[in-house]
Order: structure tokens, then C-alpha cells, then sequence
């Protein structure tokens, strides 16, 4: 992994070309859709911003980013409001752009990051990202399984010692990031430090832990 626009452990959750009529219509996922506890969405590369915008019905709450070699590289989906930059700001890698959220068409939390060529087309942006394209699991340690499943801005089950995480907890804790109830970045460590095993966890303390994390 080297270019990467989120910060830990995050879950590929649809793969560029990936086809869902139920979403997309008749075309193909034009980007990667990533989901991560830590929430924050950084540029991967050095440029300038060229657009900070809201798409009710599509993007949702947008920036796009134009690097030295004419590539237009565009985060969307992100919480409205939560935009850090503005049209024109020179930007680097360590710059935050703004906050994973669940705006314009979607089905949960997530950064749809896509990267368009000189001429607007959509390019496979994996390579770029260096990783491979497909669903899955992949930590800052190079480590990731690709047996990830769910829709659009879901969690999935990876593969190995990995697999016990991916319990029905994991999913109700994302519905309630998404719904505002719990805050998905610095909570997450919380949620990841809570004691009970997920196979033992009950709604009611599930919701017990949502009050202590509000």
C-alpha cells in the first residue's frame, strides 16, 4: 500500500468495475468504496483542490483534487460540512480533507475515491492505491484477505484469524455511525477496546455501549 486516503485498518468494500444495478444503474463502479474506523479522509497526493461540492443524489458532499500529471482524484461522500480545504489550496498527502460520511446515494459510511484521466475517463485507481482491486480487509502492514462481503459502504468477514471480527456487532456499530449515534473516528478505539467477546455480546449491551460512547 502506498497512496492511501484513510489512516489504519480499512475494508474495500466494492472494487472498480464492479456492476449493481440496484446503485449504479448500467454502469460500473468508476471507483473503490472504502470503509475505516478512523474516519478521516486525507489527499493521497500533491496537488491543488479544484472543487468542493454537494451532490444530493450522487456524490453527496465532494472534493476533487487535480496532481501534476492532469489526474483529477475525488473523494466522495463525505459528512456535509465537515470540508477542510477550499477550491484552489495546495494540498499534500498529510492534508485532511474531510470526514467519511454517508451523503448523496448511498448505502452507509463510506469514501467512494475515484480517479479520472486527462480526458475525465475513469481509471482502475488500485494501482495507484497499491493495493489489489478487490473487496477485503487491508492493514497498514501490508497484511489484508479479499473474502469481503455486503453492499456499498458495509463491512465484511475477511478470511483466517481475522473472521471472528466480523460479527453482527461490527454491523449494528456502523449503522449507528452512520445514523450519528456514535462518532466512527477517535470512539472507534473504544469500540475496539471493549472488553466483552463479539460472540457474547447481547443488543442490550450493545446499546449499553453506544450510550457510553456518546
Amino acid at each position: 500500500m502506498k497512496n492511501i486516503p484513510v489512516r489504519g485498518e480499512f475494508t474495500v468494500t466494492a472494487a472498480y468495475g464492479e456492476t449493481n444495478p440496484k446503485l449504479w444503474g448500467t454502469k460500473k463502479h468508476a471507483g473503490v468504496d472504502i470503509a475505516a474506523g478512523d474516519r478521516r479522509v486525507f489527499s493521497v497526493c500533491a496537488g491543488r483542490v479544484r472543487v468542493v461540492a454537494f451532490d444530493p443524489n450522487g456524490w453527496g458532499q465532494y472534493v476533487t483534487v487535480g496532481d501534476g500529471e492532469g489526474r483529477i482524484h475525488l473523494y466522495a461522500h463525505l459528512v456535509r460540512g465537515s470540508v477542510l480545504v477550499s477550491p484552489g489550496e495546495a494540498v499534500t498527502p498529510s492534508v485532511q480533507l474531510g470526514t467519511m460520511g454517508a451523503t448523496g446515494n448511498v448505502t452507509g459510511v463510506h469514501l467512494h475515491y475515484q480517479i479520472n484521466d486527462v480526458s475525465g475517463t475513469p481509471q482502475d485507481p488500485t494501482p495507484f492505491l497499491g493495493i489489489p482491486n478487490a473487496r477485503g480487509v487491508y492493514r497498514p502492514d501490508g497484511g489484508g484477505a479479499h473474502e469481503s462481503g455486503g453492499e456499498n459502504g458495509g463491512t465484511g468477514a475477511s478470511g483466517g484469524a481475522e473472521a471472528p471480527q466480523a460479527h453482527w456487532a461490527e454491523r449494528y456499530y456502523d449503522s449507528l455511525v452512520a445514523r450519528g449515534a456514535i462518532d466512527g473516528g477517535a470512539t472507534s478505539e473504544v469500540w475496539r477496546r471493549f472488553d466483552a467477546s463479539a460472540a457474547e455480546l447481547t443488543v442490550g449491551q450493545l446499546l449499553a455501549l453506544a450510550d457510553k460512547l456518546k
